[in-house]
Protein backbone atom coordinates (compact mmCIF):
# COMPACT_ATOMS: atom_id res chain seq x y z
CA UNK A 1 0.00 0.00 0.00
CA UNK A 2 1.40 3.38 -1.03
CA UNK A 3 0.57 7.05 -0.51
CA UNK A 4 1.28 10.37 -2.21
CA UNK A 5 1.34 13.88 -0.73
CA UNK A 6 0.83 17.40 -2.01
CA UNK A 7 1.41 20.53 0.09
CA UNK A 8 0.14 23.03 -2.49
CA UNK A 9 -3.38 21.89 -3.24
CA UNK A 10 -2.39 19.21 -5.72
CA UNK A 11 -0.25 21.34 -8.04
CA UNK A 12 2.87 19.34 -7.20
CA UNK A 13 3.52 16.15 -5.25
CA UNK A 14 6.61 15.90 -3.08
CA UNK A 15 5.89 12.25 -2.19
CA UNK A 16 4.69 9.86 -4.86
CA UNK A 17 3.65 6.23 -4.45
CA UNK A 18 5.61 5.84 -1.22
CA UNK A 19 5.21 2.50 0.57
CA UNK A 20 4.04 2.77 4.17
CA UNK A 21 6.78 1.55 6.54
CA UNK A 22 5.96 -1.88 7.87
CA UNK A 23 3.45 -2.77 5.16
CA UNK A 24 5.33 -5.87 4.06
CA UNK A 25 5.23 -9.65 3.80
CA UNK A 26 5.26 -10.08 7.59
CA UNK A 27 1.77 -8.55 7.61
CA UNK A 28 0.11 -9.89 4.48
CA UNK A 29 0.80 -12.00 1.42
CA UNK A 30 -1.16 -9.79 -0.96
CA UNK A 31 -2.89 -6.86 0.80
CA UNK A 32 -6.53 -5.89 0.55
CA UNK A 33 -7.39 -3.83 -2.53
CA UNK A 34 -9.73 -0.88 -1.84
CA UNK A 35 -9.89 -1.88 1.83
CA UNK A 36 -8.55 1.25 3.45
CA UNK A 37 -9.67 4.59 4.87
CA UNK A 38 -7.94 7.88 5.72
CA UNK A 39 -8.56 10.79 8.09
CA UNK A 40 -6.69 14.07 8.67
CA UNK A 41 -6.91 16.59 11.50
CA UNK A 42 -4.33 19.37 11.65
CA UNK A 43 -0.88 17.80 11.26
CA UNK A 44 -2.15 14.34 12.16
CA UNK A 45 -2.81 11.84 9.38
CA UNK A 46 -4.14 8.31 9.86
CA UNK A 47 -4.61 5.51 7.33
CA UNK A 48 -6.15 2.10 8.14
CA UNK A 49 -6.12 -1.09 6.09
CA UNK A 50 -7.67 -4.50 6.67
CA UNK A 51 -8.48 -7.83 5.05
CA UNK A 52 -9.96 -11.19 6.04
CA UNK A 53 -6.48 -12.73 6.04
CA UNK A 54 -4.55 -10.00 7.83
CA UNK A 55 -4.89 -7.81 10.90
CA UNK A 56 -6.20 -4.25 11.09
CA UNK A 57 -3.12 -2.07 10.55
CA UNK A 58 -3.04 1.68 11.13
CA UNK A 59 -0.38 4.13 10.01
CA UNK A 60 -0.29 7.38 11.98
CA UNK A 61 1.73 10.52 11.31
CA UNK A 62 1.91 13.59 13.55
CA UNK A 63 3.97 15.67 11.11
CA UNK A 64 1.91 15.77 7.91
CA UNK A 65 3.21 12.46 6.63
CA UNK A 66 6.95 12.98 7.05
CA UNK A 67 7.20 10.09 9.51
CA UNK A 68 4.83 7.21 10.25
CA UNK A 69 4.15 4.85 13.14
CA UNK A 70 2.59 1.45 12.46
CA UNK A 71 -0.10 0.42 14.94
CA UNK A 72 -1.81 -2.97 14.97
CA UNK A 73 -5.38 -2.29 16.08
CA UNK A 74 -6.15 -5.98 15.65
CA UNK A 75 -3.91 -8.92 14.81
CA UNK A 76 -4.62 -12.02 12.75
CA UNK A 77 -3.02 -15.19 14.19
CA UNK A 78 -2.26 -16.73 10.80
CA UNK A 79 -0.69 -13.68 9.13
CA UNK A 80 0.84 -13.77 6.66
CA UNK A 81 -1.61 -16.43 5.52
CA UNK A 82 -0.98 -18.92 2.76
CA UNK A 83 -3.17 -21.74 1.52
CA UNK A 84 -0.79 -24.17 3.24
CA UNK A 85 -2.01 -23.06 6.68
CA UNK A 86 -4.91 -24.76 8.40
CA UNK A 87 -7.37 -22.58 10.30
CA UNK A 88 -9.42 -25.17 12.17
CA UNK A 89 -10.22 -22.86 15.09
CA UNK A 90 -12.28 -20.49 12.86
CA UNK A 91 -10.44 -17.36 14.02
CA UNK A 92 -12.18 -13.99 14.19
CA UNK A 93 -10.78 -11.34 11.88
CA UNK A 94 -11.92 -8.24 10.00
CA UNK A 95 -13.84 -8.38 6.73
CA UNK A 96 -11.84 -5.61 5.02
CA UNK A 97 -14.44 -2.87 5.51
CA UNK A 98 -12.67 -0.37 7.76
CA UNK A 99 -12.75 3.28 8.84
CA UNK A 100 -10.58 5.58 10.98
CA UNK A 101 -11.35 8.79 12.86
CA UNK A 102 -9.08 11.29 14.66
CA UNK A 103 -10.77 12.83 17.70
CA UNK A 104 -10.20 16.31 19.15
CA UNK A 105 -7.34 15.00 21.33
CA UNK A 106 -5.50 13.56 18.33
CA UNK A 107 -6.38 9.99 19.33
CA UNK A 108 -7.54 7.43 16.79
CA UNK A 109 -10.79 5.50 16.61
CA UNK A 110 -10.81 2.55 14.24
CA UNK A 111 -13.91 0.65 13.10
CA UNK A 112 -14.23 -2.58 11.14
CA UNK A 113 -16.70 -5.26 10.13
CA UNK A 114 -16.18 -8.47 12.09
CA UNK A 115 -15.20 -11.50 10.04
CA UNK A 116 -14.47 -15.18 10.61
CA UNK A 117 -12.55 -17.67 8.46
CA UNK A 118 -11.89 -21.41 8.26
CA UNK A 119 -9.59 -23.73 6.34
CA UNK A 120 -9.37 -27.52 6.65
CA UNK A 121 -7.72 -28.32 3.32
CA UNK A 122 -4.23 -27.22 2.28
CA UNK A 123 -4.48 -28.71 -1.20
CA UNK A 124 -7.29 -26.74 -2.85
CA UNK A 125 -5.78 -23.23 -2.60
CA UNK A 126 -8.84 -21.73 -0.96
CA UNK A 127 -10.44 -20.97 2.42
CA UNK A 128 -13.97 -20.45 3.76
CA UNK A 129 -15.57 -17.49 5.51
CA UNK A 130 -18.83 -16.85 7.38
CA UNK A 131 -20.96 -14.36 5.40
CA UNK A 132 -23.74 -14.32 8.00
CA UNK A 133 -21.58 -12.96 10.81
CA UNK A 134 -22.92 -9.67 12.20
CA UNK A 135 -20.71 -7.32 14.17
CA UNK A 136 -18.99 -3.94 14.06
CA UNK A 137 -15.84 -3.47 16.16
CA UNK A 138 -14.44 -0.22 17.59
CA UNK A 139 -10.81 0.19 18.71
CA UNK A 140 -9.66 3.18 20.76
CA UNK A 141 -6.07 4.38 20.68
CA UNK A 142 -6.58 6.02 24.09
CA UNK A 143 -7.38 2.70 25.78
CA UNK A 144 -5.71 0.30 23.37
CA UNK A 145 -8.82 -1.87 23.58
CA UNK A 146 -11.46 -3.01 21.10
CA UNK A 147 -15.08 -4.00 21.59
CA UNK A 148 -18.10 -5.03 19.52
CA UNK A 149 -20.43 -2.02 19.37
CA UNK A 150 -23.09 -3.38 16.98
CA UNK A 151 -24.36 -6.91 16.52
CA UNK A 152 -27.28 -8.72 14.98
CA UNK A 153 -29.09 -8.66 18.32
CA UNK A 154 -29.49 -4.89 17.96
CA UNK A 155 -31.65 -5.33 14.86
CA UNK A 156 -34.03 -8.15 15.74
CA UNK A 157 -37.14 -6.76 14.05
CA UNK A 158 -39.40 -9.72 14.88
CA UNK A 159 -38.60 -9.87 18.59
CA UNK A 160 -37.88 -13.61 18.50
CA UNK A 161 -34.31 -13.22 19.73
CA UNK A 162 -32.88 -14.06 16.30
CA UNK A 163 -31.62 -11.61 13.70
CA UNK A 164 -32.51 -13.80 10.75
CA UNK A 165 -31.18 -13.35 7.23
CA UNK A 166 -33.00 -14.10 4.00
CA UNK A 167 -31.05 -16.12 1.45
CA UNK A 168 -30.80 -13.09 -0.80
CA UNK A 169 -28.92 -11.21 1.89
CA UNK A 170 -25.99 -13.64 2.08
CA UNK A 171 -26.02 -14.90 -1.51
CA UNK A 172 -23.68 -13.55 -4.18
CA UNK A 173 -23.76 -13.36 -7.96
CA UNK A 174 -23.04 -16.64 -9.74
CA UNK A 175 -21.04 -16.14 -12.96
CA UNK A 176 -22.31 -12.57 -12.98
CA UNK A 177 -25.97 -13.55 -12.62
CA UNK A 178 -28.49 -13.55 -9.77
CA UNK A 179 -28.98 -17.20 -8.66
CA UNK A 180 -32.17 -18.98 -9.71
CA UNK A 181 -35.10 -18.36 -7.40
CA UNK A 182 -33.83 -15.00 -6.15
CA UNK A 183 -34.61 -11.48 -7.29
CA UNK A 184 -31.62 -9.80 -5.67
CA UNK A 185 -28.36 -10.59 -3.93
CA UNK A 186 -26.75 -8.32 -1.38
CA UNK A 187 -23.36 -9.83 -0.61
CA UNK A 188 -20.41 -7.61 -1.49
CA UNK A 189 -17.26 -9.65 -2.03
CA UNK A 190 -16.20 -11.50 1.11
CA UNK A 191 -17.64 -8.99 3.55
CA UNK A 192 -19.80 -10.01 6.49
CA UNK A 193 -23.50 -9.43 7.02
CA UNK A 194 -22.75 -6.23 8.94
CA UNK A 195 -20.14 -4.12 7.20
CA UNK A 196 -18.83 -0.79 5.89
CA UNK A 197 -18.68 1.34 9.06
CA UNK A 198 -18.27 5.07 8.41
CA UNK A 199 -17.54 7.44 11.30
CA UNK A 200 -17.64 11.17 11.99
CA UNK A 201 -17.32 13.50 14.96
CA UNK A 202 -19.54 16.39 16.05
CA UNK A 203 -18.50 19.82 17.29
CA UNK A 204 -19.17 18.64 20.87
CA UNK A 205 -16.85 15.64 20.50
CA UNK A 206 -19.63 13.08 20.09
CA UNK A 207 -18.62 10.29 17.72
CA UNK A 208 -21.13 8.90 15.21
CA UNK A 209 -20.90 5.93 12.89
CA UNK A 210 -23.04 4.38 10.20
CA UNK A 211 -23.05 0.82 8.94
CA UNK A 212 -24.60 -1.35 6.25
CA UNK A 213 -26.14 -4.60 7.45
CA UNK A 214 -27.42 -7.19 4.99
CA UNK A 215 -30.72 -7.75 6.73
CA UNK A 216 -32.23 -4.93 4.66
CA UNK A 217 -31.81 -2.18 7.22
CA UNK A 218 -29.70 0.88 6.50
CA UNK A 219 -28.42 2.60 9.64
CA UNK A 220 -27.31 6.18 10.08
CA UNK A 221 -26.07 7.41 13.44
CA UNK A 222 -27.14 11.03 13.83
CA UNK A 223 -27.53 13.60 16.65
CA UNK A 224 -30.56 13.07 18.87
CA UNK A 225 -32.00 16.41 17.73
CA UNK A 226 -33.32 14.74 14.56
CA UNK A 227 -37.06 15.31 14.16
CA UNK A 228 -39.07 12.39 15.54
CA UNK A 229 -41.85 10.98 13.41
CA UNK A 230 -39.98 11.60 10.17
CA UNK A 231 -40.60 8.86 7.59
CA UNK A 232 -37.97 8.19 4.95
CA UNK A 233 -38.55 6.03 1.89
CA UNK A 234 -35.52 4.60 0.16
CA UNK A 235 -35.35 2.71 -3.10
CA UNK A 236 -32.11 0.87 -3.72
CA UNK A 237 -30.76 -0.90 -6.78
CA UNK A 238 -29.06 -4.16 -5.86
CA UNK A 239 -27.18 -5.68 -8.77
CA UNK A 240 -29.54 -4.20 -11.34
CA UNK A 241 -32.81 -5.07 -9.63
CA UNK A 242 -34.84 -2.31 -8.02
CA UNK A 243 -35.74 -3.27 -4.47
CA UNK A 244 -37.41 -1.28 -1.68
CA UNK A 245 -35.73 -1.67 1.68
CA UNK A 246 -36.19 -0.18 5.13
CA UNK A 247 -34.29 2.70 6.67
CA UNK A 248 -33.62 3.15 10.36
CA UNK A 249 -32.10 6.30 11.78
CA UNK A 250 -30.34 5.97 15.12
CA UNK A 251 -28.02 7.85 17.43
CA UNK A 252 -24.93 6.79 19.34
CA UNK A 253 -22.83 8.49 21.98
CA UNK A 254 -19.78 7.48 23.96
CA UNK A 255 -19.60 7.75 27.73
CA UNK A 256 -16.33 6.48 29.19
CA UNK A 257 -15.79 4.39 26.07
CA UNK A 258 -19.24 2.80 26.42
CA UNK A 259 -21.44 2.94 23.33
CA UNK A 260 -25.09 3.76 23.94
CA UNK A 261 -27.39 2.94 21.04
CA UNK A 262 -31.09 3.62 20.57
CA UNK A 263 -33.20 3.70 17.40
CA UNK A 264 -35.02 6.95 16.63
CA UNK A 265 -36.86 6.26 13.40
CA UNK A 266 -37.87 3.06 11.71
CA UNK A 267 -39.57 2.90 8.29
CA UNK A 268 -40.49 -0.39 6.67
Amino acid sequence: MVYSRSTDGGQTWDKKHTVFPGFDSTLTSNGGADQYAIDVKGNTVAVVNGDLLQGVVVFKSSDNGDNWTRIMADSFPYAPWSDKKLMLDTPLTNDGSVDVLIDDNGKLHVFWGLGRVFNDDTTDGSYSFYPGLQGIVHWSEATGKSQIISSGASFDRTGDGISSLDQSTYAALSSGNVPSGLNTVARLGNTSAMRQPVSSIGTDGTIYYSLFPWNKIFLIWVPTSVTLGLCIQLTVVLHGVQNRTSLSVCSAKTTSQRWLVRPIISYT
